[in-house]
């Protein structure tokens, strides 16, 4: 999977030996589940031994004590966001069964990350439309306090505040943030 930032990651590991070889696969820009991932195949090797495919990722992997594995792309809709993978200590450990149960279970969990991601957006967007009226509303006063101190109009006020922005190399919010504080409410 990619990480908040579009790094490739483990999202999770039954062990240290399966965050190792993943680690490696990473490193190395190849192997069995960034394949599955890439090409939205199933990719089974059943001896790291025998296996040309990936030479110097099967190499190090079975130094990992691993022999063979079983690959399966995580594909929700047009969107392949990772793949999921079956290690083995022994080779041969997975045939066609295995292939059609991990393929029918990465179906399944690519649905719920898909809707998990989904989620997640609509959370991140929400707060940055969140922020960004906050935004809008400080300025907006901060306009208004200044039309009323310096007996200018709208447009007026917002060019004050976005030239002190420019000559302070600061965002207009944050001037407008520094006059809306810059009032003290009257006791009444």
């Amino acid at each position: 999977m990619l990480d908040g930032s579009g790094a490739r990651m483990t999202a999770a590991a039954t062990g240290e030996v399966v965050e190792e070889a993943d680690s490696l696969q990473y490193q190395l820009g190849a192997g069995p589940c960034l394949t599955a991932w890439a090409d939205r195949v199933v990719v089974r090797v059943d001896d790291f031994g025998t296996d040309q495919r990936w030479p110097e990722w099967s190499r190090r992997a079975a130094r990992l004590g691993l022999a063979s594995s079983l690959s399966a792309p995580l594909v929700a809709g047009t969107q392949a966001l990772g793949a999921i993978k079956i290690y083995g200590a022994r080779p041969g450990i997975c045939g066609q069964r295995e292939e059609h149960l991990l393929s029918m279970f990465s179906s399944q969990a690519a649905m719920l990350l898909a809707h998990m991601r989904a989620a997640d957006d609509a959370e991140r967007v929400s707060g940055l439309i969140a922020e960004s009226l906050r935004g809008r509303d400080v300025i907006n006063l901060a306009k208004g306090i200044i039309m009323a101190r310096d007996r200018v109009d709208e447009r007026g006020a917002f060019l004050i505040l976005a030239s002190t922005a420019r000559n302070q190399n600061v965002p207009v919010r944050r001037v407008a943030e520094r006059v809306a504080m810059s009032t003290v409410p009257r006791r009444r």
